[in-house]
């Protein structure tokens, strides 16, 4: 099952977020059940967003930075 994503601002955060290489360490994670659950962002900053989620019926802060690098103009 798919998620549907309907907010212009919220599907800018995923692109700018969750790469290939993040969605597997988020993977690898769940996988582990190290989490439990990923919600949605609580936070965005210049260098990582931070997003709720959970493990073990107990909530925690996910912190994701960003990698790639932003396009400045000069």
């Amino acid at each position: 099952m798919g998620v549907r994503i309907k907010d212009a601002d919220q599907m800018k955060v995923m692109e700018n977020v969750f790469d290939d290489v993040t969605l597997l360490a988020l993977y690898r994670l769940v996988h582990k059940k190290l989490i439990t659950a990923i919600g949605g962002s609580i936070s965005t900053g210049k260098e990582a967003n931070v997003f709720y989620g959970e493990t073990g019926g107990r909530p925690v802060a996910i912190k994701i930075y960003r990698i790639r690098s932003a396009n400045f103009k000069s």
